[in-house]
């Protein structure tokens, strides 16, 4: 009753009372008086500034002026032992009661002094602010206390002596999305191939029957009474080649059906002549398709966004299960430069600036390391740096802009040489081998990692035991070479061989991986002083 009984004082400014009663919400009443208060002292220094507010908060218009106080050297504000960021402090007074965090707020594009804009002159105008929402949230995992997986011991996808090569020569229309149980990528003429062998590239056009104009030879040869789509190897988390039927539980992975045909395969092959896998279901092709039968089902499974969630049986009883969720850091990321095999600076930390949207640019010239979203190789300095690495260096240009929004990651390049990029996680949802690199051409914009597809496979791994689970570190870490690519293709095997390369750790993720390693422990696997 605090806010009502100032109403009537006496010792309460008239401007405080009118811009008291705009407040929202009926909590904490005393301390949206002082913040009101102490607002209103600042305002009278400059001429107009408080009716302004009050049009403002009367119009709920955009098109009204800034309102700004003095930025302070730490940001905030301080109202009754309370410190805040001032633009939080009277969005929510007169906005949003419920609001938490300077993360659900972003300016309006005209708006000139936006906290962000890191101007010397804050704008706490309610009106210049928008509300954002987090991206999803993720569903917790079952971590069981024992191993599930009968006794058998977990074995890993065995890399082969090179890595394999894909090329990307432009961003696909589905941007290889990653739809459950139901292709992504509608088969016809002249779409983009989602989905190419060893040697082939992706951004061909197609053939009327799903193949690459290719004379004489298709990507995919189906049995009689198949049906074919390239996508699928990637759209769907059961379309994957055969060596990956280990990689998940039996049950989801490389499962096949009566309906289902599995393509000639050849990754073995140093000379870069390996062939393409696939498996694929004409069940689930048909769900895709009004008319089919199981499309009804098929649309229920895509309105939920975790369908695989479902498949997860086990409940947490008499302790057996523990309850893990993801939590994303502040920091999202963390980027660190090599060339070759030598680390070159300290390590570049992304901040999580936006809920909804976050990216850093990471280029070749020499700005200092004052912007939060921009790292910047050019100005990172190695004594025993060569000729090779000088000269490449040289042609990162503009470099790669790696965006963070709705719990995906996508890099785009935006130099004008390509960027070669192994990341296991993005290998796993497109259907290609765990070790493939694939090449990005400039302009091209390509997802590389699937928060929801790591929740899956992680909820697969928990069932095998410490080594699953510790594998996942691997997918949590991404490398990227600048110019310079490596593989079966290139005469450079290893990333550490080329000029210039980052490896991006996803923090999030990683967290997540500790979290269920300290349920389980360590590793079952026996080991000995003298093994």
């Amino acid at each position: 009753m605090a806010a009502v009984a100032a109403l009537f004082s006496f010792t309460t400014s008239p401007n405080v009372k009118k811009l008291l009663g705009w407040k929202q919400g009926d909590e904490e009443e005393k301390w949206a008086l002082r913040a009101i208060e102490a607002l209103e002292k600042k305002l009278r220094k400059n001429k107009g500034a408080v009716m302004e507010l009050e049009n403002a908060l009367a119009t709920q218009s955009t098109d009204s002026k800034c309102v700004t106080i003095p930025r302070s050297l730490d940001g905030r504000l301080q109202v009754s032992h309370r410190k805040a960021l001032p633009h939080v402090i009277y969005c929510r007074v007169w906005r949003w009661p419920d609001l938490q965090s300077h993360h659900e707020l972003k300016a309006i594009e005209t708006c000139e002094f936006g906290y962000e804009n890191k101007a010397k002159d804050v704008c706490i105008n309610p009106y210049h602010y928008r509300r954002i929402e987090s991206a999803p949230i993720l569903p917790p995992v079952l971590v069981p206390r024992f191993p599930i997986n009968n006794g058998q011991p977990w074995k890993p996808i065995p890399d082969p002596p090179l890595p394999y090569n894909q090329t990307i020569n432009a961003t696909p229309r589905s941007n290889f999305g990653y739809t459950p149980m139901s292709p992504a990528v509608t088969m016809g003429t002249g779409d983009a191939l989602s989905v190419m062998g060893h040697g082939q590239q992706i951004g061909m056009p197609l053939s009327p029957h799903g193949g690459p104009h290719t004379p004489g030879q298709n990507v995919l040869s189906p049995k009689p009474g198949s049906v074919t789509s390239p996508s699928s190897c990637m759209s769907s988390p059961r379309a994957q080649p055969a060596d990956y039927a280990s990689y998940g539980s039996p049950g989801q992975f490389g499962v096949q059906s009566p309906n289902t045909f599995q393509a000639p395969h050849t990754y073995a092959n140093n000379q870069g002549l390996a062939g393409t896998s696939c498996v694929y279901s004409t069940a689930n092709h048909a769900a895709s398709y009004p008319n089919s039968p199981n499309y009804a089902q098929a649309q229920s499974e895509n309105n939920n966004p975790y369908p695989q969630q479902q498949q997860v049986d086990q409940k947490p009883q008499n302790g057996e299960y523990s309850e893990v969720r993801m939590e994303q850091p502040s920091v999202w990321a963390s980027f660190t430069y090599y060339e070759l095999n030598t680390r070159v600076g300290d390590p570049y930390h992304a901040q999580m600036i936006y809920p909804d949207h976050n990216y850093v640019i990471i280029d070749g010239y020499t700005e200092p390391g004052n912007s939060q979203q921009r790292f910047c190789l050019g100005q990172l300095s190695n004594v025993s740096r060569n000729n090779t690495v000088e000269k490449t260096r040289k042609h990162i240009g503009r470099g790669v802009k790696i965006s963070f929004e709705d719990n995906k990651v996508y890099i785009e390049c935006l130099g004008d040489s390509a960027v070669f990029v192994q990341s296991r996680n993005s290998n796993k949802e497109y259907g290609f081998h765990p070790s493939t690199v694939v090449k990005i051409q400039s302009g091209v914009k390509l997802k590389i990692f699937c928060h929801k597809l790591f929740h899956e496979i992680l909820t697969q791994q928990l069932t095998e035991g410490y080594e699953a689970v510790f594998d996942l570190t691997k997918h949590c870490m991404i490398r990227m070479s600048f110019v310079k690519g490596w593989g079966a293709d290139y005469h450079r095997q290893d990333v550490t061989s080329t000029p210039c390369w980052v490896e991006m750790s996803l923090n999030g993720p990683l967290q997540w991986v500790d979290k269920c390693l300290k349920y389980i422990g360590s590793s079952k696997n026996p080991i000995s002083s003298v093994s």
